[in-house]
């Protein structure tokens, strides 16, 4: 579903929608999985192809003509460097508001073309930004460089992760196919290759050699799904790991997870660490990124990516023994450190009523 989309869209249930309405603008034709709740809390689909299909310039003029078309008070932009060409467009369709929100530290490719396009977004956002937010201060660092920007995190619904019931968690082992004696590793995120699924298969299947009832829950899809499905295979692990595709539960596979690893190459700040913590799953992530997910309540552990599969193994078995906080800590920790989706509403209403105000 992705986590900027999942993000957004707790922001826009729990926003109040007497006072603000959300309408999405996707660089895609195709369907999205979203399409029918946004319709549902009223709002609408725009579709544009991506800059890679259509080219720049025709991208920059489709985004223009919605946003002259529809007179929008605010344009919130989740695109990384691709925001500054929509703070353009929005800056000549008069739309007051412009907001850039950095949510990566990194890009896919590295190549030259999209080296200069990271600095010409960096310029454009520059100019015709009117916010700069992220999701982190790396991601921030990564996008604005030396221009200033407000951190504002991927705050997340605490109640679905706190809510979960035993028998909801039960019944999800069930359908898997796992039973109560068995130890599940889990990963959340999409088959693409920062998120880095082909370390993890290849770290689980010597895992699963001394751990033989084990098993890697994967959730997600992707385009490197059948390739990883593929390499379980090939390694004599396909039995124990399992590919759920996309699922709606997350709160109930976090709850069932002993431990969530996360090894991406980067990430912005990771949605999923959240999550798990506010299910009172322990994790063990990569070095690679940021540990500003990290809510202080002991469940987070860091591993580089340089050191061996024996090490993480290790890192993982620790941390499924990781003593688990009680809700009371899960929902003190989360407020002390404003990652509550009350704190990020109360700051996007802010930010948005501004548009609105200065008519």
């Amino acid at each position: 579903m992705g986590g900027a989309e999942s993000r957004i869209m707790d922001v826009f249930r729990n926003i109040d929608r007497d006072k603000f309405q959300f309408d999405f603008l996707a660089m895609t034709y195709n369907a999205q999985y979203y399409d029918q709740p946004i319709a549902q809390l009223g709002g609408r689909m725009f579709r544009l192809p991506s800059p890679r299909e259509s080219g720049i310039v025709k991208n920059l003029q489709g985004m223009y003509r919605i946003f002259r078309k529809e007179k929008f008070d605010v344009v919130h932009a989740h695109t990384s460097f691709h925001g500054g060409l929509a703070a353009m467009a929005a800056f000549f369709a008069g739309v007051r508001i412009r907001i850039v929100h950095g949510r990566t530290t990194g890009s896919k490719t590295v190549s030259k073309s999209s080296k200069l396009s990271l600095f010409i977004g960096k310029i454009l956002i520059r100019l015709f930004a009117t916010h700069r937010l992220a999701i982190s201060s790396e991601a921030g660092k990564y996008l604005f460089g030396n221009s200033k920007f407000n951190v504002l995190p991927n705050a997340i619904d605490l109640n679905r992760y706190l809510k979960v019931q035993a028998y909801a968690v039960d019944e999800l082992r069930n359908n898997l196919g796992i039973s109560p004696d068995a130890s599940i590793i889990g990963m959340v995120g999409r088959f693409e290759s920062m998120k880095n699924h082909v370390f993890t298969i290849n770290w689980f299947a010597e895992f699963h050699r001394q751990h033989p009832n084990a098993y890697l829950v994967l959730v997600g899809d992707g385009v490197l799904r059948l390739q990883m499905e593929e390499m379980s295979r090939v390694l004599g692990v396909s039995s124990n790991v399992l590919f759920t595709g996309v699922q709606q539960n997350i709160p109930v596979y976090m709850k069932l997870f002993d431990v969530l690893i996360v090894p991406s190459l980067f990430e912005g700040l990771c949605g999923t660490i959240l999550e798990a913590q506010a299910a009172g799953t322990p994790v063990v992530k990569s070095t690679s990124f940021t540990n500003e997910a990290d809510m202080g309540l002991g469940l987070v552990v860091a591993v580089s990516l340089k050191e061996n599969y024996a090490t993480w193994s290790s890192a993982v078995n620790q941390a499924i023994e990781l003593k688990k906080p009680s809700e009371e800590n899960i929902v003190a920790s989360f407020r002390q450190r404003k990652y509550t989706l009350d704190d990020e509403i109360q700051e996007l209403q802010r930010i948005y009523s501004s548009g609105i105000e200065r008519k």
